[in-house]
């Protein structure tokens, strides 16, 4: 039973970071877009090809390939993908990103 929680919190919670890679992904990609738009440029196919294949493929790949932890802790994943929490972590993280 131990082994079987640690696995579905491990998958939550893997699931969970998935989307915030994904929701991350997708807002640089809008935010580079926009401001290259505003520069009077744009991405090449090729470039947004080389982006997707060498560098978002593969860390999302390793990233869905995380193992449980060893022990299991008292600390509950988040049940919700609306919840204060993550919604605060991919908001936070996409004015850091449109910061920079």
């Amino acid at each position: 039973m131990v082994v079987l929680l640690r696995e579905g919190r491990c998958a939550l919670t893997t699931s969970f970071q998935c989307f915030k890679f994904i929701e991350m992904y997708s807002m640089i990609q809008f935010i580079s877009v926009t401001l290259l738009y505003t520069m009077g440029s744009n991405l090449s196919d090729s470039q947004f090809l080389y982006i997707d294949l060498f560098m978002i493929i593969p860390l999302s790949i390793f990233m869905g390939q995380t193992e449980s932890y060893k022990t299991l802790t008292p600390h509950l994943p988040s049940g919700s993908l609306l919840s204060l929490p993550v919604l605060t972590s991919v908001i936070g993280s996409a004015f850091i990103q449109a910061g920079f």
